[in-house]
């Protein structure tokens, strides 16, 4: 087995590899694009009510476990409850839907 000990570049070749890795690898967060919240909130900001009936939260594995926040309005009289979660509510409990 040759090594090729006499090429003047060998040394710099991991520096220089490293380097270039360095420079192309740009760290992007894609998660400012995510609104875990969008079709939950109504016509009027900030409000449940004519909102779309979805669930906020996390599901895993592919939707079959889902564990969220349960909410209860103050004003119960213009109150929709969008899958147990509205955005002026209190927090009342945490459940897991199966």
């Amino acid at each position: 087995m040759r090594l090729l000990i006499s090429c003047p570049t060998q040394p710099l070749a991991p520096l220089l590899l490293g380097l270039m890795t360095a420079a192309t690898a740009q760290s992007v967060d894609y998660s400012q694009y995510v609104n875990p919240l969008m079709g939950s909130e109504g016509p009027m900001a900030g409000k449940g009510y004519g909102g779309g009936d979805i669930f906020v939260g996390g599901a895993r594995p592919f939707g079959v476990t889902k564990v969220g926040i349960d909410t209860t309005a103050a004003n119960w009289s213009i109150a929709v409850l969008n899958g147990g979660w509205t955005p002026d509510g209190n927090v009342t409990a945490i459940s897991m839907c199966p």
